[in-house]
């Protein structure tokens, strides 16, 4: 099972092909703007109910694997598209961090609740990192002739 945000709904086909190629299936969920987290959360409220809806599936109808995939960059570090924005990560009482510091710890508790309750219950968890993002676009600076 494939869960996370956007970036997970991007990586579904190509990762199901390869699944596929190998005998195996994989389904997906993923919400746009959602990290897969427990407590804490990307977005409190369009986040939370599928973040625990889905862990509860997962949980009462165990796949043999989960990868969690999605985009952080922006969540803990306070960076996007090469200009500096709201750190868009919440705890589970609803604070928004304020420092790439506290932004990371409430990530780290979110992501390891997560992994320990799917761990907990015999489901291998694996965790695909988020597509870079860098502080230019890397084509700003290269001049392409025809």
């Amino acid at each position: 099972m494939l869960v996370g945000d956007s970036h997970a709904k991007v990586m579904h086909r190509p990762f199901a092909d390869e699944f596929a190629a190998a005998g195996l299936q994989l389904d997906a969920t993923y919400l746009p703007g959602c990290s897969f987290l427990a407590g804490s959360s990307s977005d409190p409220s369009l986040c939370l109910d599928w973040q625990t809806r889905t862990l509860r599936t997962l949980l009462e109808d165990p796949p043999d694997a989960v990868i969690i995939a999605g985009y952080t960059t922006a969540l803990v570090t306070g960076f996007k598209d090469g200009t500096h924005v709201d750190f868009d990560i919440w705890d589970s009482k609803g604070h928004r961090a304020n420092s790439e510091r506290q932004a990371l710890a409430f990530y780290e508790a979110g992501l390891s609740a997560v992994v320990n309750e799917l761990s907990g219950a015999g489901i291998r968890v694996l965790l695909l990192s988020s597509i870079p993002d860098f502080e230019r676009g890397p084509f700003e600076r290269i001049s392409l002739s025809a």
